[in-house]
């Protein structure tokens, strides 16, 4: 997909299109090939970090140990995936021994079901956010990742809204799918307080005039 915003497709034009264009202050980066098990990109990293933005950072964390390793790199916040821990008792290690502050729960679905590897975990979505939150852990993403890049509308409203229902002070962030300003509205309406968004930003769909206006 070529990008309204930058020439080049380099992490950091990319980056620096979006501090200077949009004002952003924070990125949200998964790293894929860190995910599946491979290195992590350092230098596309530390670019982005360069041109002005903080990350919040999706490595592929599994244990406690890979938080160790990516605190040295200091990312804004460390990103704990569902679909990288293959037990609870990892999620919860984490939690006991990292910065909690720093850390962002991000509960990985496709097609409306948890990516979950291994057994233990609860099967409803919801109750896994439950267990989350329980272990201290107030700022969650809910992201299906079947929705990423499809423009296809948030999909993952109404599990949002349940969560906001039954944890009122989580920071709940959610994406994959944004096409306008509508979408925005809506997860507002829905009790999300942030709203990962891309290729939207790259299509023109979303302009900084959009993302200034009030949602309400």
């Amino acid at each position: 997909m070529d990008s309204q915003l930058a020439p080049s497709a380099r992490p950091s034009a990319i980056a620096s299109a979006f501090r200077i264009r949009f004002g952003f202050r924070e990125a949200y980066v998964a790293d894929l090939d860190a995910i599946q098990g491979g290195p992590l990109q350092q230098g596309a990293l530390v670019d982005i970090q360069r041109s002005g933005l903080d990350l919040w950072l999706d490595a592929g964390v599994r244990d406690a140990r890979d938080v160790e390793r990516l605190a040295g790199f200091r990312p804004a916040r460390i990103i704990l995936g569902l679909e990288s821990l293959d037990h609870p008792n990892r999620l919860a290690e984490i939690a006991r021994t990292a910065d909690l502050e720093r850390l962002v729960f991000s509960l990985d679905l496709r097609d409306g079901r948890a990516m979950t590897e291994g057994d233990g975990w609860p099967a409803e979505p919801l109750e896994i956010a439950a267990f989350a939150w329980s272990l201290g852990l107030r700022t969650m993403i809910v992201l299906d990742v079947a929705a990423v890049g499809v423009s296809g509308g948030l999909s993952t409203l109404p599990l949002c809204a349940a969560i906001r229902a039954r944890h009122t002070d989580a920071t709940l962030i959610t994406g994959g799918g944004v096409r306008s300003a509508a979408d925005l509205r809506n997860a507002a309406g829905s009790g999300v307080d942030r709203v990962l968004v891309a290729s939207c930003l790259h299509e023109g769909s979303l302009t900084p005039e959009m993302l200034a206006a009030p949602l309400s």
